[in-house]
């Protein structure tokens, strides 16, 4: 995940709703292959720790990480 803000890229690996995959940086899936990109967009990438200790958002309560 981003260090710092950044503009970078989302590479997306499959376009249909409700699928998981999309990538930031690299097109790279959870085992380190690469993929063909559907869909590629450009997004502005910003780590927790800024967003609430520069930007003064609140703390999380929770994080939700979806994993299978």
């Amino acid at each position: 995940m981003a260090k710092d803000n950044k503009i970078t890229n989302l590479y997306f690996s499959d376009l249909r709703a409700g699928n998981s995959g999309a990538q930031i940086d690299r097109a790279v899936n959870e085992i380190g292959e690469e993929y063909e990109v559907q869909r590629c967009e450009k997004i502005l990438a910003v780590s927790v720790d800024r967003l609430v200790f520069e930007y003064n958002f609140p703390f999380p309560a929770y994080v939700k990480i979806d994993v299978d």
